[in-house]
C-alpha cells in the first residue's frame, strides 16, 4: 500500500472536527476490503484512500465529514458483504444516501453467446446511461463530487499491463463521466474551481494512458 494516501489524509484531518466519524468509515472499510486486492497487486483500500485523498487533499474539503466518509465507503456495496442496512445503522442516511446512488447495479452472472453480444452491449450502455443519469439527478450534488474522485483515481492508477482494460476505463470516463463536471457546476455553483479542477485533471489523466 501507498503509504503516502492514510498519512496525508490524516495530516489533512488532523485536529478537525468530526475526525473521529472519517477514522471510524475508514476502520469499517478497511475490514471490508481486507484481502481484497486491486489489478495491481496492491490492497483494494488503496483505491477508496486515494479517491479521499484527491478531495481532502487537492481540493481542500477537509471539514465535509459526510463526504469523505462516503469516499472511503463508496466501493463497500459494490465490492464487498457488508449491506446498505449496516452502513445505515452505523453512518447514517446521509452518507449511505451517497455510497448507495453511486454503486453500480450488479452484473449479470451467465455469459451470453456471441448472437447476443451486441445486443447486450447495448443493454450494458443503457444501464450504464441510467446510472449515471441517477447520479446527476441525486438531490445531494456530493454524489458527483465522489464518482468524479473514483474516476480520477482509478484512470491514475490503472494497471500498464492491461491496455485493453485502460481502453475501456478511458471510453467510460469520457462518454459517460465527464459530463458530470458540468452538471455540478450547475447544481452547485459556489463548486465551479473544484469542478473545473477535476475536468483538467481527468482529461490529463486520460492524455496519458
Amino acid at each position: 500500500m501507498d503509504r503516502k494516501e492514510p498519512f496525508l489524509l490524516s495530516l489533512a484531518l488532523r485536529g478537525r472536527k468530526g475526525n473521529e466519524k472519517v477514522q471510524d468509515a475508514f476502520f469499517f472499510m478497511m475490514e471490508a476490503h481486507q484481502g481484497q486486492t486491486r489489478d495491481t497487486g496492491e490492497p483494494y483500500l488503496v483505491h477508496p484512500l486515494g479517491a479521499a485523498r484527491i478531495v481532502c487533499c487537492e481540493l481542500g474539503l477537509t471539514d465535509d465529514v459526510e463526504l469523505l466518509q462516503a469516499l472511503l465507503l463508496h466501493d463497500i456495496l459494490e465490492d464487498t458483504r457488508k449491506t446498505e442496512r449496516e452502513l445505515l445503522e452505523r453512518f447514517g442516511e446521509v452518507v449511505t444516501g451517497l455510497v448507495v446512488i453511486v454503486t453500480k447495479p450488479p452484473k449479470p452472472l451467465d455469459e451470453k453467446p456471441p448472437v447476443f453480444q451486441a445486443v447486450e452491449l447495448s443493454r450494458k450502455d443503457h444501464a450504464r446511461r441510467i446510472y449515471v443519469q441517477g447520479i446527476a439527478d441525486y438531490p445531494d450534488w456530493r454524489a458527483i463530487l465522489v464518482k468524479l474522485a473514483d474516476a480520477l483515481h482509478n484512470l491514475r492508477t490503472l494497471d500498464p499491463r492491461k491496455p485493453e482494460k485502460r481502453k475501456r476505463v478511458k471510453e467510460k470516463v469520457l462518454f459517460y463521466y465527464l459530463w458530470l463536471v458540468d452538471v455540478l457546476i450547475k447544481k452547485a455553483p459556489d463548486q465551479r474551481e473544484r469542478a473545473k479542477y477535476l475536468r483538467r485533471e481527468i482529461l490529463l489523466a486520460i492524455q496519458s494512458i
